[in-house]
């Protein structure tokens, strides 16, 4: 248990860096998480989605609805539980800051979406040629099948797009 907390902790120490534009605390926070000097950006896209979670999470539809009716809509990666500590440890104010601060990132990820789901659909019917639907790709094991980061888009880019 302490393992998690100490993860869950430096996730919002990371994530508040981001949400206050602190650019020297935030990638002192993003080696700790991701000590390899090299495929950082990784550990931003993981970040990115996380930072989802607690901008849905603050959103005026889903913050008046209970933790349980929540559930479903958060998803389970990471676990809703764990999204919704994480979201109880910012504002509103700062869930909004997140969710401007992972755009541009969100918005690149986003591009690569249908491209990944065309592919893989062409792959799937290779493979099962017979009638059955291919996949649906907006499930969650499925959602974030990216096999490529953005081009030209690592944590320098990230934190140059901040406001």
């Amino acid at each position: 248990m302490a393992l998690y907390t100490e993860e869950r902790n430096l996730v919002e120490f990371t994530l508040r860096a981001v949400a206050t534009a602190n650019e020297v605390v935030f990638r002192k926070r993003l080696a700790d998480l991701h000590p390899g000097g090299q495929h950082r950006i990784v550990a931003v896209v993981l970040l990115c989605w996380i930072a989802a979670k607690i901008t849905l999470i603050h959103s005026p539809e889903s913050a008046i609805m209970t933790v349980k009716e929540r559930k479903k809509m958060v998803g389970e990666s990471p676990p809703s539980e764990s999204s919704e500590n994480l979201a109880g440890r910012f504002t509103t104010a700062e869930a909004a800051a997140l969710g401007r601060r992972f755009t541009e990132l969100d918005r690149r990820l986003a591009a690569d979406a249908r491209p990944v789901e065309q592919h893989y659909t062409e792959v799937y019917e290779g493979l099962d040629p017979g009638e059955i639907d291919p996949p649906h790709f907006e499930s969650r094991p499925l959602r974030c099948f990216h096999s490529e980061m953005p081009v030209g888009f690592g944590v320098d880019e990230f934190v140059a797009n901040w406001e």
